[in-house]
């Protein structure tokens, strides 16, 4: 265990926790935030160690290491998951709020050096007689709604090096999704 210990220099407030990893620290207009495990939980702390979210954890991997990259990542409460997007300029961006579910994530840096976080999320106003669900990159909706005509549902995915979004259904089909947002089969 590790023992984390933050000290406001000007105002001498502590916030201390006991931690098995720190995984991001970082002040962000003035907050210190910090991304760290307790336990076998993960655990985002705003406001100077006052404000406490969960942190979904990304279940391919044998240790427990937050769902994101790069400044991104993904924080949840009984109800919904958020976005926690630390860059100003990509926070200003997003237009995800919150959502219901998701199915999945993958990240690559294109061949500019643009960091994305492509993420398949259902949307928080989806509804069992009309589910919604839509591409996002870096918490931005990339596609237009996912509608393929019957019961079927993304089986699997993949982004090819122009950051084509392609995926294959469970009835067999593939689709992939155009520059424009489009869904082609």
């Amino acid at each position: 265990m590790n023992y984390a210990e933050i000290i406001d220099m000007q105002s001498g407030e502590t916030f201390s926790l006991q931690v098995s990893n720190i995984f991001l620290v970082k002040v962000v207009n003035g907050d210190i935030k910090m991304l760290v495990k307790v336990g076998d939980e993960l655990k985002w702390y705003e406001n100077f160690g006052k404000t406490e979210y969960n942190i979904e954890p990304d279940g391919d991997k044998k240790e427990i290491t937050p769902l994101g990259y790069f400044d991104m990542f993904v924080r949840y409460d009984k109800d919904y998951y958020y976005p926690v997007i630390l860059d100003e300029a990509k926070r200003s961006a997003a237009n995800v709020k919150r959502f219901y579910d998701y199915y999945g994530f993958k990240s690559y840096t294109d061949i500019d050096g643009v960091d994305h976080f492509i993420l398949l999320i259902e949307a928080e106003t989806s509804t069992e007689d009309d589910p919604t669900w839509f591409w996002t990159d870096n918490f931005r909706i990339s596609s237009e709604k996912l509608d393929f005509g019957n019961d079927s549902e993304v089986d699997s995915w993949e982004i090819d090096s122009n950051g084509r979004i392609s995926m294959k259904l469970t009835d067999g089909s593939s689709w992939h999704v155009d520059e424009s947002g489009r869904m082609i089969k």
